[in-house]
């Protein structure tokens, strides 16, 4: 796509939710007992953006339904 610069990265990713291992949410099946909370957390040890640096970047999210913001993050 024009206008998007090329990107990537190498990091770790990890979550916890209150689903049953491994959460549905994530295979887009229902979550475990019809609601899924949790956390997720990122570092990126190296990668880049365009011309942007991203490395030791870190990010860390609450999630109160992973599904619906798994299909919200698809639509975009």
């Amino acid at each position: 796509m024009a206008g998007i610069p090329d990107w990537w990265m190498k990091g770790d990713w990890f979550d916890v939710c209150s689903c049953n291992l491994p959460c549905p949410c994530a295979f887009a099946q229902a979550p475990t007992n019809n609601h899924c909370e949790g956390v997720m957390a990122y570092h990126v040890r190296e990668g880049a953006y365009g011309d942007i640096r991203l490395d030791g970047l870190n990010r860390n999210d609450l999630v109160w339904d992973l599904r619906r913001n798994l299909d919200d993050a698809s639509a975009v």
